[in-house]
């Protein structure tokens, strides 16, 4: 009888643990391509507040006639057509962050005013855009992992042992 209530102690112990947490176990850290493509990229302007850039494919072949737009603080504050190589370029803008936006994709610059960049900041911009590919971010699960399986049936042996342990031999019931 005492072994019995060992087993269903520990039993109970391990399903009640491998109940609480195993989501903190499976979830996923962030992803590296998610901060690489989320991250803040430096520019120096040029006299008069000048970005210059290209917009590219996945090739690295340029994007002709495509709207490039500014934005600042929320704002569209300009835009501009890339030309048959791909380039393009803005005046007046002044230093902070920026989100320049194509129709394939956005990104965030942290634009210097003419003299004030850091040392590495980049003196133009290369915006790469994928129009064959249109990007999903979501999470997709083909199926259990080996430690949610490990739990699920651990779960499943504890209620069975738990049930056997119950009911054997310390039942005081009169015989039938």
């Amino acid at each position: 009888m005492i072994r019995n209530q060992w087993i269903r102690a520990l039993t109970l112990t391990f399903m009640c643990v491998s109940a609480s947490f195993p989501q903190s176990l499976l979830a996923a850290g962030p992803s590296a391509t998610a901060a690489r493509s989320n991250s803040v990229i430096e520019v120096a302007l040029q006299e008069g507040g000048v970005l210059e850039g290209q917009l590219v494919d996945s090739q690295q072949m340029p994007i002709s006639e495509q709207l490039v737009r500014v934005h600042f603080q929320g704002e569209e504050v300009a835009s501009a057509k890339t030309d048959g190589e791909g380039r393009f370029g803005v005046r007046g803008l002044r230093g902070g962050s920026h989100i320049l936006e194509t129709a394939h994709g956005s990104q965030v610059y942290q634009l210097w005013a003419p003299n004030t960049a850091p040392p590495h900041a980049q003196t133009s911009v290369t915006m790469v855009g994928a129009p064959e590919v249109q990007i999903v971010r979501g999470q997709y699960n083909d199926g259990l992992s080996s430690l949610e399986t490990l739990l699920i049936l651990g779960l499943i042996a504890g209620g069975i042992v738990w049930g056997v342990t119950a009911n054997s031999g310390d039942c005081n019931c009169p015989p039938e």
